[in-house]
């Protein structure tokens, strides 16, 4: 649908002594995404304001290639969004896209006020006969076709949303995993766990996020195999390690504040820790020598006899984790806090361990598998000063995690 626009403005330029160099100043024009009438031209100055879905708008310092508005009544902050063509600003539930961004070169004391462009088929206001300048003349918009903003599932428009880039540091004074365990032919206990601390940091940029730790005092809580009469006691303990993890999650408004995301995440861990136990262990041999046959007895030949006994074991171990896992669920993100609940899918995972024992005399290598591939995250934050946040989150299934930190939003 052509829309048809007419911008006029009157403008007055001045001198009046020292003054703020207005050049630093933008204009920009805002489109609804479903009427498209088009808003404009508005200038990127604090406190101008301007009226849209019947709500009076201000706008507000901010960095500058962002911009962040606030509705004039309630004092409510929206945003802040990237200052960029294109991107779609969500104003009180009515959403609107800038179609285009100039200089402003006139008297940032007087600016030029905002305007509303007719639709197709209204009736188009008439310009009054002033001069303007030639950067006024009205350029063509960028296309309408909603395609060129937005992601269109069928009738389903889909507006997506940017994390913010920030950095965590965080702790971990809660963590548990759940294996299910065997050493060669021993089938050990399901669900048995390994906990340990963490400590690491965190960054998210551009929806794509990534973590390092250290992890310590990794152990098991319990027996990795039921006590036997050639095994018992089987447990690991005193781990340390390193593990990172990274990925991408694809974000989307719902309604307001809600959102909904989907992605996908890869980890990785190495863990050394002492494997101890007590087993049933070859300790010695002695020689039975040669008995010489008599008239009233067969002779034997001689024979080595092997000694046999229970001893502690111990070894140091390597476990190495991989795990590719898939993310979905929703948040609420207001300007100083935020909450969400997600759901994790392991869909591939690969454990291994460089120990092994020596029971009686056979070799048995030690191994593992993730008990539970589903897991659920309650995470949440609070910015009570400027850019600085507080966080934390608890999850459970999976792994079973407590996690506290402070950061930073950039």
């Amino acid at each position: 649908m052509k829309i048809k626009t007419i911008i006029f403005a009157t403008l007055a330029f001045a001198v009046v002594g020292i003054t703020a160099n207005a050049e630093d100043y933008k204009m920009f024009w805002l489109m609804s995404t479903i009427t498209r009438d088009t808003i404009g031209p508005i200038v990127k100055k604090p406190g101008t304001k301007f009226t849209a879905g019947g709500k009076e708008w201000t706008v507000l310092a901010s960095r500058p290639n962002e911009i962040l508005f606030a509705d004039s009544a309630t004092s409510r902050h929206h945003g802040p969004y990237d200052f960029v063509l294109d991107r779609i600003v969500d104003l009180g539930g009515f959403a609107l896209a800038i179609s285009r961004i100039e200089e402003f070169e006139g008297d940032e004391s007087t600016p030029p006020p905002p305007i509303i462009m007719s639709r197709a088929g209204d009736p188009a206001p008439t310009a009054p006969d002033v001069a303007r300048p030639q950067r006024w003349d009205p350029k063509p918009l960028p296309s309408t076709n909603p395609g060129a903003h937005k992601t269109v599932f069928g009738d389903l428009t889909v507006i997506p949303r940017r994390y913010p880039a920030a950095g965590i540091l965080w702790i971990e004074p809660v963590k548990t995993v759940k294996y299910d365990w065997s050493v060669g032919d021993y089938t050990g206990s399901g669900g048995e766990d390994i906990e340990m601390t963490r400590l690491g940091v965190s960054a998210t940029w551009r929806n794509w996020f990534a973590e390092i730790y250290a992890i310590t005092d990794a152990k098991t809580s319990g027996g990795i195999v039921p006590d036997r009469t050639h095994l018992s006691g089987l447990e690991l303990d005193s781990g340390s390690g390193l593990g990172g993890r990274a990925g991408y999650v694809y974000s989307f408004v719902i309604d307001g504040n809600w959102n909904a995301n989907i992605g996908a995440m890869a980890s990785y861990e190495t863990t050394t820790m002492d494997m101890n136990a007590t087993v049933f262990q070859k300790s010695g041999e002695y020689i039975v020598p040669e008995v010489p046959a008599t008239p009233e007895a067969p002779g034997t030949e001689s024979s080595t006899v092997y000694e046999y006994t229970f001893a502690d074991y111990s070894e140091e171990v390597d476990m190495e984790e991989f795990a590719f896992s898939l993310i979905g669920g929703i948040d609420y993100t207001s300007m100083y806090w935020g909450v969400g609940a997600y759901l994790f899918v392991d869909i591939y995972t690969d454990v291994s361990y460089s120990g092994s024992l020596d029971i009686g005399d056979q070799h048995y290598n030690l191994n593992a598998e993730r008990t539970d591939p589903v897991g659920i995250l309650f995470s949440g934050w609070y910015s009570p000063y400027a850019d600085y946040i507080v966080g934390g989150g608890v999850s459970f299934g999976t792994e079973t995690s407590l996690r506290i930190g402070v950061g930073k939003f950039f």
